[in-house]
């Protein structure tokens, strides 16, 4: 962000009294790249459109904790359909005493429902 505060700024060498119309336009033009640069990075920020998870997805489908772990597609992670990496197996096991067992399980609160 350095660079757009330079830019914004205007802070270019003044070099040559000759080249100072070229500055001035220079300038304006890059003051309106930085600002159209800030906007979409506000409108990044701002958009409730799903952010794609950059961590290895799992699949899920037969483990009790998927609804609550931010790897599964059952918890509303949204995969990346073209570059998301999954676990070849699924990373949990069962001891045949208690629940699921997965040392990758990454816990968050299960999604509310809309009233």
């Amino acid at each position: 962000m350095d660079i757009l505060r330079e830019l914004r700024s205007g802070s270019l060498p003044d070099d040559h009294d000759e080249d100072r119309e070229a500055r001035i336009v220079l300038r304006r033009l890059l003051k309106r790249a930085a600002d159209e640069i800030e906007k979409l990075r506000k409108q990044l920020l701002n958009s409730e459109e799903a952010i794609i998870p950059d961590i290895t997805m799992c699949n899920g489908e037969t483990c009790a904790l998927s609804e609550t772990c931010y790897r599964a597609p059952q918890s509303g992670t949204v995969p990346n359909g073209r570059n998301q990496s999954w676990f070849m197996e699924e990373p949990y096991w069962r001891d045949g005493r208690g629940p699921t067992v997965c040392d990758y399980y990454w816990k968050i609160d299960p999604p509310k429902e809309k009233e």
